[in-house]
């Protein structure tokens, strides 16, 4: 709450120019007449590296480690998203181990003696999957980096 200066009387915030009960000109503690440079130097140096040197993400790219590498999330790691591939890396991993164990239930006598094919076809699947998604991803053209830009 604002209070004059010389009457000690409460004050709105509209009244700064002149206190309605005694009259005085600027009532306000430490108002005065000059005016204050609010400007300031940045330095460059306070900058960041990341905002001077930054490079947009190439969709090439992305769509490349996304049809390729996407089982091991790479094409997140690329846009530095570290916490959702992580997530999707697991998520892969328990869709193979998945995958491989429903397949085992199916004992086709073709696969018996090799039974680590059940998980080599799942992870194949996953793989086409990956692959296909690419694809769209790059012709649709609209990903966005962890900042929020567009890749080129």
């Amino acid at each position: 709450m604002y209070k004059c200066k010389k009457c000690h009387q409460a004050l709105t915030k509209f009244d700064k120019d002149i206190c309605p009960y005694c009259g005085t000109v600027r009532p306000l503690e430490g108002q005065s007449d000059e005016t204050q440079d609010v400007t300031q130097i940045i330095e460059a140096e306070n900058i960041k590296k990341d905002f001077i040197d930054y490079k947009p993400k190439k969709l090439l790219v992305y769509s490349f480690l996304l049809g390729f590498l996407g089982i091991f999330a790479a094409h997140l790691l690329y846009l530095k998203m570290y916490v959702k591939a992580t997530f999707l890396f697991l998520s892969n991993a328990f869709f193979i181990g998945a995958g491989g164990y429903l397949l085992s239930l199916l004992n086709i006598e073709e696969f018996s003696s090799m039974y680590y094919l059940y998980w080599v076809i799942a992870a194949a699947v996953l793989f086409a999957i990956y692959l296909i998604v690419a694809i769209t991803v790059f012709l649709k053209k609209n990903v966005l980096d962890k900042d929020g830009q567009v890749l080129k």
